[in-house]
Parts: structure tokens; C-alpha cells; sequence
């Protein structure tokens, strides 16, 4: 298979309610882009396979995994993009933003780029923007995740050094930002927001600064 710009990965498990939402994003906010978007389904029995076998453009990975962090790094794995993102599947990208982000990264000699985000209620309703613009500091990372996930894009050979933590289930993308940046991850910034979230608390501060294997990065 031939490379492509940009690769989004979605890991997913039972989500009818938001995947249809989740894949028209990506669709709108990369129409024209060269990308993929990759879904690692992990045995939805609830109709959300149905749904993405129903999809033509997507890639589909099925298969049982070990988790949310096992599943990102099947599809990782199998991305062509020389650019990656994790999208989950009850998030969405603004399309505005998602270009403007994609270009930043392109045009820089940085390994990621990060924006705010906006955030809605479980009605899709306008919460507030998570307006993270300033480049965290490692002890930022050691407390706290700084950046949220569907607002953050980077290289492949970013993640290809250090995989996700597929034996946390929880806080594992708290822990993997954490060792990136021991490993010397240079970040940009954008004003414009990336990702549009439902806001829940775990988003902020997952209070994994004392769990085991947050300081270094393990093959």
C-alpha cells in the first residue's frame, strides 16, 4: 500500500451512539487531504460493526484486543501517514483547525503539534474551550495530561520510538505523553481548536503521576 499524509486512528467498543458522528468528521475535516482513517473494533456487538462494515472509506482492524491502548497501536501499526492522530470515537475534529494544525506540523522541525479543544455536554452542547496553547513543561506532564488526545497530532517515527502502554486500560495516553516528552518531544502550537470532546473529568487530571512505568519508555 502506497503512503499517505495522514493517518487518524479510532479504537472503538460498543459505540453507536457516537461512531456515525466520529467518521463524518474525519470525512468532512480531511476531504481533499491525502489521509486514511483507520477503526480498531475490538468486538462491538451492539451495532457499531454493522455500521463501519458499512463504510467504504475506512479501514476497518477487527479483532479482540487488550484495550483502548492495545487497539492504537494495531492500527498505528498499519498506518501509512507519515502524520498520526488518535481520534476516539465519541470526539470529532473541527475542520478549520485540523488543517491549519496539519500545515503547522508540516512546515515546522517540530514532532507534534497540540491546540485547544472544544468542549460539549453529553447533548453535544457547548461546554467552553479547553484553551491549552502553552507548550508544557515535563513537570507539567508529570502531574497532569496537558494536551488532549484528539487535539494532538505527530509524526509516525514519534509514536514508531515509543508505542502506547497497552498494559494500562486506563490513563495509558497520560503515561505515553509522559515518556515522549522524557524522550525530548518537541511541540508546537495552534490558537485554532483541533478536537471537539465531551468533557469528563479523567480528560484533565488523571492522577497517574504515581503509577508504575511513567518514566521511561519499555520495547
Amino acid at each position: 500500500m502506497s503512503a499517505c499524509d495522514i493517518s487518524i486512528v479510532t479504537p472503538v467498543f460498543n459505540s453507536t451512539r457516537w461512531i456515525d458522528l466520529c467518521v463524518r468528521s474525519v470525512r468532512h475535516a480531511l476531504q481533499g487531504q491525502s489521509y486514511e482513517h483507520i477503526v480498531v473494533d475490538g468486538g462491538s456487538t451492539d451495532g457499531t460493526l454493522e455500521y463501519l462494515k458499512q463504510q467504504q472509506d475506512i479501514r476497518l482492524i477487527l479483532g479482540p484486543d487488550k484495550g483502548m491502548y492495545d487497539a492504537l497501536n494495531k492500527g498505528m501499526a498499519s498506518a501509512r501517514g507519515r502524520i498520526l492522530g488518535h481520534l476516539n470515537a465519541d470526539e470529532q475534529y473541527d475542520r478549520a483547525g485540523l488543517n491549519h494544525a496539519i500545515e503547522r506540523l508540516k512546515h515546522s522541525g517540530a514532532d507534534a503539534v497540540f491546540g485547544p479543544t472544544i468542549m460539549l455536554d453529553e447533548q453535544l452542547n457547548f461546554l467552553y474551550l479547553f484553551n491549552q496553547i502553552t507548550i508544557p513543561r515535563p513537570i507539567d506532564a508529570d502531574w497532569h495530561m496537558p494536551v488532549q488526545t484528539c487535539s494532538l497530532l505527530f509524526r509516525r517515527q514519534i509514536w514508531e520510538r515509543c508505542p502506547y502502554p497497552a498494559e494500562y486500560r486506563v490513563v495509558g495516553d497520560h503515561v505515553w505523553f509522559r515518556r515522549q516528552i522524557k524522550l525530548g518531544l518537541k511541540l508546537v502550537s495552534v490558537r485554532k481548536p483541533i478536537g471537539i470532546s465531551k468533557c469528563a473529568s479523567r480528560n484533565f487530571f488523571s492522577g497517574c503521576e504515581n503509577l508504575p512505568g511513567g518514566g521511561a519508555c519499555h520495547p
